[in-house]
């Protein structure tokens, strides 16, 4: 795994804010339920098959991720908050040029 230091802020809707240090290769969910992130269970540990990851990517991070595949966009398409950016925190692999990611939770 590579070493490079990433920061990813979790946001909630009331403001909240959760500043977390992560390394490129881990998914935002496993730095979320590290940092005990309120909202962000990942119940099934990464295997998308839960959906209690559920984040929402701000418009200026969209084009940092590959656009989901269709079982993630199955999956989100009906939770409660869910919006064109939504994305499973499972599926988002943090890269060195995510070093300064804001995620926010529905």
């Amino acid at each position: 795994m590579n070493t490079q230091q990433i920061s990813v802020t979790f946001r909630s809707a009331g403001g909240d804010t959760w500043h977390t240090d992560a390394v490129a290769g881990q998914s935002a969910m496993e730095v979320a339920v590290r940092h005990n992130v309120p909202g962000i269970i990942g119940e099934c540990g990464g295997t998308m098959a839960c959906a209690t990851c559920h984040v929402v990517v701000p418009e200026e991070f969209v084009p940092d991720f590959d656009p989901p595949e269709v079982d993630e966009a199955d999956m989100v398409e009906f939770l409660d908050g869910a919006c064109d950016r939504s994305r499973l925190a499972c599926q988002l692999k943090l890269a060195p040029d995510h070093a300064d990611l804001v995620l926010d939770l529905p």
